[in-house]
């Protein structure tokens, strides 16, 4: 909520009272700061936003021109753009701008008004931090909020509730706790300060505020019944307060909780209600989201050529406002929207695109499938504007996941736009990991000077793949999962099955493994039908979503065949598209010797003496350095992590799923290296193999995958991994590593070493052909062989050698030849 106009004067009266020149005259740059901000007020409240982000940007260039020391003005200044930009529907903007006016506030010493203002910041920030969805930072913006409001009202004497200066900082308080609680679930705390603002203040304006918090959450968390009793209970006091944006909000929202529950009668009628409460005189977002709303509803009714007519008007609305002209949507382009970014306008445009793509299933014309793509597509570029590039909330998961769902749903409707569909998926996916390990392996896009991530084209990836090289890309969207086949001469999708009846067998399928439980082949053959279809065999990288990532695909059965997949053919995993291309991009050579690094401690308490041996067994091959028992210490590897091309740990570890950075390595004397700090840290390593227990194991973070040390390694910048996707036995676990190495050795591409291990470890263990016993290891990353083959030398040599002989012999025969007759 924008601070007041009289409190606004009454502050720049106070500011060029005490901000004098030796002449006891106000500076006269922050004279005419002070007055481009009062001509922006005044331009905003004339609803012309636009000219005022122009007069508050010119007056904070003053304080950058003459590097003014910040202020309450400067302060002021940030809030009041902050607000015009929400306005104007960019909040990637109004996000930081907030953020930057509570930063001045609070390094400054305030008066009482000063204070008032900071209250008011705090109550802005958390509006903006929820509409994005990082609750976490919201609550730590209400924690500090409480304590100043606390700290500055309470402890030093409670001003009367008759005091108009007292009031106006206790609703933005109680507002910004109640927005806060609700957000997180707490519905009925909030709502016991909702009656404490009944009690306490007289503005029902901030009473009408705090109700529309408790429905919109009650809906966002599915409590239909809690929606329809806040809205129900909102409503007479937007009668009384004579409010129509809140009773168009009320009706709204009653109108998307009784079409959510099918009963569209109703919600047909609650929809005209909230287009008959406001008329709108300017560009809004609650206009259209009301609209949408109706198409929704009258889509459910069966009514879709009505739907559509509706939907049309609407985004043709929407698109003349932001291009100043008419654009027929078959046309449109996502730069025809500008800078415009919200979550409502982007959900407008995702449930808009939904309607016309399945108002094409029904009438099957180009036409609407243009129209509903070009839709799907602007959806897209608004919410890459929308995201942050930082980690995914659940609200941009959501967003992300929707319109993910309707690209690759046009993909396979149309093939030859699959790989522009699946780019915008990728450039929209959360950057967090891409961003770090790219900073690490400093590898960047020249040409243009963006991160690859976001400047991220598959045909680039297309244009890397060899002729033999095949990618198996899985999404888990909102409602299906998709498996995507990438090759060099192009790009397939398919959808695969519901993704709650695959997530409950994937799970059966995971617990099977882990407990060595009998008869599993049933449901992993299944699994192998479903999650590859004809495409086993086939691919050389996976890159599994979500769930898929708790199982290896090497344990799939094929039941045709009577042999696992694992037994047929080697697969490495990426994390994403934008990694995977990342490592093609280094190159990084077969090296002709190899610095290994193992580490190995030992346990007073479940000693692992066969990893010791495995360690001693590794070391051997290369020639490494061994830190074994009491040298392997934490300290060590943080002072040796770069001086190895490979780095060994055979020893424990921990996985803690409710808070993945506490997972951790242990080192000897029980020290502990979590995840936190591996993240922090710069590994240049080639190759990190971790054959501690459930070292691929992790939580699973809403669009960012598996939480696991694994991951804490690459972003550290290690190449690539082998982990481990459970506790598997010492012994066994001994006897895959070294064979590993051993392929390793002889130049095999790490995939390949990987799956030459397992096979002989089926082929000489047959009363362990249980996946348990050899599927937990997984390669991620880097596929590239780690060393210049040794047989390949040797054979040169050979040739070498033979040519020699060749030569001496046939010099010999002739010399001999030659002598022959003088005998």
């Amino acid at each position: 909520m924008k601070i007041g106009m009289i409190v606004m004067v009454l502050m720049s009266w106070l500011l060029q009272a005490g901000d004098t020149g030796l002449n006891g005259k106000p500076d006269e740059w922050k004279a005419q700061a002070d007055s481009l901000h009062q001509a922006g007020l005044a331009l905003s409240d004339q609803g012309d936003d636009s000219s005022a982000v122009v007069r508050y940007e010119k007056a904070l260039g003053l304080y950058e021109a003459r590097a003014g020391d910040p202020d309450q003005l400067m302060g002021l200044l940030y809030n009041d753009l902050a607000y015009s930009y929400g306005s104007l529907y960019v909040p990637y903007y109004s996000l930081d701008y907030f953020r930057k006016a509570v930063e001045i506030w609070e390094s400054i010493e305030l008066d009482d008004d000063g204070v008032d203002n900071l209250i008011s910041g705090y109550q802005n920030l958390t509006f903006e931090l929820i509409g994005y969805g990082d609750l976490k930072a919201a609550d730590t913006i209400r924690k500090r909020m409480n304590s100043r409001f606390y700290g500055h009202y309470v402890r030093g004497g409670r001003p009367s509730l008759t005091d108009p200066s007292y009031r106006k900082p206790r609703s933005m308080h109680l507002l910004g706790n109640v927005r806060v609680l609700a957000a997180q679930g707490h519905l009925e705390t909030a709502y016991a300060y909702v009656d404490t603002m009944h009690r306490e203040i007289d503005d029902l304006g901030i009473v009408l505020a705090a109700y529309k918090i408790l429905f919109d959450n009650a809906y966002e968390q599915g409590d239909d019944s809690l929606t329809v009793r806040f809205a129900q209970q909102a409503l007479p006091i937007a009668d009384r307060y004579d409010s129509p944006f809140y009773r168009l909000a009320c009706y709204a929202k009653l109108a998307t909780v009784y079409h959510r529950m099918e009963q569209y009668e109703q919600a047909l009628t609650y929809v005209i209600r909230a287009e008959q409460s406001m008329v709108f005189d300017s560009f809004s977002a609650s206009k259209y989201a009301v609209q949408t709303i109706k198409a929704m509803i009258l889509s459910g009714m069966d009514k879709w050529e009505e739907a559509q007519r509706l939907v049309e008007a609407s985004i043709g609305e929407i698109v003349r406002n932001q291009a100043d002209r008419t654009i027929p949507l078959a046309e449109l382009t996502a730069a025809d929207l500008g800078d415009l970014s919200s979550y409502t306008f982007i959900r407008v445009l995702t449930e808009s695109s939904r309607i016309l793509y399945d108002g094409y299933r029904r009438d099957g014309r180009k036409e609407t499938f243009r129209k509903a793509a070009n839709l799907y597509q602007a959806s897209a570029g608004m919410f890459n504007r929308y995201y942050l590039k930082g980690e995914y909330t659940d609200l941009i998961d959501g967003l992300h996941l929707e319109i993910m769902e309707g690209l690759l749903t046009l993909s396979m409707d149309e093939p030859e736009g699959a790989v522009d569909y699946l780019s915008l998926i990728e450039q929209n996916a959360s950057q967090h990991l891409i961003r770090e390990f790219e900073k690490k392996l400093r590898v960047k896009q020249e040409s243009q000077g963006q991160d690859v991530a976001q400047a991220f084209d598959v045909r680039r990836v297309l244009a890397t793949l060899e002729p033999e090289e095949s990618m198996v890309k899985f999404h888990v969207a909102s409602e299906y999962v998709y498996r995507t086949r990438i090759t060099a001469d192009g790009v397939t999708v398919f959808r695969v099955a519901r993704v709650d009846s695959l997530k409950s067998s994937v799970f059966r399928y995971a617990t099977a493994l882990r407990g060595l439980t009998e008869g599993y082949e049933q449901l992993s053959d299944s699994l192998h039908r479903v999650l590859l279809g004809d495409h086993a065999g086939k691919m050389t990288t996976l890159i599994p979503d979500n769930f898929l990532n708790y199982i290896p695909f090497e344990s799939l059965y094929d039941a045709r065949l009577g042999k696992f997949i694992g037994e047929t053919q080697a697969i490495s995993y990426a994390y994403s598209l934008p990694v995977w291309l990342l490592h093609r991009q280094a190159s990084f050579p077969a090296l002709d010797a190899v610095r290994l690094g193992v580490f190995s401690p030992s346990y007073q308490v479940n000693d692992l003496r066969h990893a010791r041996e495995e360690a001693g067994r590794v070391a051997a091959i290369f020639g490494g350095d061994r830190f074994i028992s009491s040298d392997a210490t934490k300290r060590a590897f943080l002072d040796r992590r770069g001086d190895y091309d490979v780095l060994h740990f055979a020893m424990h570890s921990f996985f803690y799923e409710d808070d993945f950075s506490e997972s951790c390595l242990v080192f000897n004397g029980a020290e502990k290296l979590y995840f936190s700090e591996l993240h922090a840290l710069h590994i240049p390593a080639r190759m990190a193999v971790l054959s501690a227990c459930n070292t691929g194991n992790g939580k699973l973070v809403k669009g960012e995958g598996v939480m696991s040390l694994s991951r804490a390694f690459a972003y550290a910048g290690v190449a690539s991994t082998v982990v481990s996707l459970w506790q598997a036995p010492d012994k066994e676990t001994a006897e895959i590593m070294t064979s590993f190495y051993e392929g390793i050795a002889q130049g095999l591409s790490k995939s390949s070493a990987m799956a030459q291990a397992k096979r002989a470890f089926i082929e000489n263990n047959p009363m362990k052909r249980h996946p348990f016993f050899w599927a937990g290891f997984v390669v991620n990353g880097d596929d590239s062989p780690l060393v210049v083959p040794r047989r390949q030398g040797m054979a040169w040599m050979g040739v070498g050698v033979g040519l020699v002989l060749a030569i001496l012999v046939s010099l010999g025969f002739v010399y001999r030849k030659r002598l022959q007759p003088r005998q």
